[in-house]
């Protein structure tokens, strides 16, 4: 059964401090932040390489 909850911090922090919420709810939500994340890839790589990108850019267009 998919929940209609994104997998992100806050749905995931309100299951675990329910101490009604079922444990398969949270099986649930674990594999779907699970899915996420592969879906995602190098999430925090590809956002330093942006980072430094917009930095050199920013660079370049000063330079002009």
């Amino acid at each position: 059964m998919a929940s209609p909850v994104p997998p992100y911090g806050p749905p995931i922090n309100d299951a675990l401090d329910d101490p009604n919420t079922k444990l398969a709810t949270l099986i649930a939500l674990r594999d779907r932040a699970r899915a996420t994340i592969a879906a995602h890839g190098d999430l925090k790589k590809a956002l330093r390489r942006l980072e430094r990108e917009i930095e050199r850019r920013e660079k370049k267009k000063e330079k002009r």
